[in-house]
C-alpha cells in the first residue's frame, strides 16, 4: 500500500520541481497540519464548526517521507475533492503559488458519526414498523450517507420489504407504503366539491397504496374508473 501511494504521489506533481537542500524543503509534518487544518474549515463552513467537533473526524495520511518540496508555507491553496455525500475517502489538492510552484493530491479521510434507526429486534419481511420496532445507534455513516435513517417517524407504518436482524441499520431502501386496499375489497368513492359531497361503494381492481391511483369498479354502473388512495377502504375519484 506505501509502495501505491508513493507512487501516486510522484505522478500527482504537475510541475517539475527542481531539486531542494534539507534546509530549503517543505515540512512535510507542518503540511500535513495544513491539509488538515484546511480540510477542517471546508466542512465547518459547510456544517457548523459545532457540528463538525461533535460529529466528525478528519485525518490526513502520512506522506512519504522521500517525498522533496520546495519550502512553500506561505504560498499554499487547498482544493477539497469531497465525494457525493461529503464523507468517507476524499484527496486535498495542495498547490504551492511560490517562485518554485509544485502540486500534490494529499489523501485524507472524514468519517461522519450520527444517530441512525436500527431494528430492536429480528423482524420479517411485511411487518409494518412500529416505535417498538426501532432504536437510535450512533455509528459512522460515512460509507452508507444518504440511505441510512435518522428519524423514526421516517419509519412508523412502513413495511419491511426484506428481513432485517437485530441491530441491523435501516435504510429507506428497505421499506415502502403498506397496502391499504386490497383488490377485491369493497371500498368508499368519494367525489367531493366545494358544495357537495357524494359517495359510492366501489370495488377494488388491484392492491393500493396511500397516494397511489388505482382502478376501481362502480357497483351501480359498473364503470371502471380511476381512484386515489386517500385511507383505509377509501378511495378519491380523479377528475378529468
Amino acid at each position: 500500500m506505501m509502495k501505491l501511494r508513493s507512487f501516486l504521489t510522484s505522478i500527482s506533481l504537475s510541475f517539475a520541481v527542481l531539486p531542494v537542500f534539507a534546509n530549503d524543503s517543505q515540512d512535510l509534518k507542518v503540511l500535513t497540519a495544513k491539509v488538515l487544518t484546511a480540510t477542517s474549515a471546508h466542512y465547518e463552513a459547510s456544517y457548523g464548526e459545532q457540528e463538525v467537533a461533535d460529529n466528525f473526524r478528519i485525518s490526513v495520511s502520512t506522506l512519504d517521507p522521500r517525498l522533496r518540496l520546495a519550502q512553500c508555507d506561505d504560498f499554499l491553496t487547498f482544493d477539497i475533492q469531497e465525494p457525493a455525500f461529503g464523507s468517507g475517502n476524499i484527496t486535498v489538492k495542495t498547490r504551492c503559488l511560490g517562485a518554485k510552484p509544485w502540486s500534490i493530491y494529499v489523501p485524507t479521510r472524514v468519517d461522519i458519526f450520527a444517530k441512525v434507526q436500527v431494528a430492536s429486534s429480528s423482524l420479517a419481511k411485511g411487518t409494518i414498523l412500529t416505535a417498538q420496532h426501532l432504536q437510535s445507534k450512533r455509528i459512522n455513516i460515512s460509507s452508507n450517507a444518504g440511505s441510512t435513517v435518522t428519524d423514526n417517524k421516517d419509519l412508523i407504518g412502513m413495511e419491511l420489504k426484506r428481513p432485517v436482524r437485530t441491530g441491523e441499520t435501516l435504510r429507506f431502501t428497505y421499506v415502502k407504503k403498506p397496502n391499504i386496499i386490497i383488490k377485491g375489497q369493497t371500498v368508499i368513492m368519494r367525489v367531493s366539491s366545494s358544495r357537495l359531497s357524494v359517495q359510492a361503494p366501489g370495488i377494488a381492481m388491484k392492491d393500493g397504496r396511500l397516494g397511489e391511483q388505482i382502478k376501481v369498479r362502480n357497483e351501480q354502473s359498473n364503470r371502471i374508473i380511476t381512484a386515489m388512495v386517500v385511507a383505509p377502504g377509501e378511495v378519491s375519484l380523479i377528475r378529468r
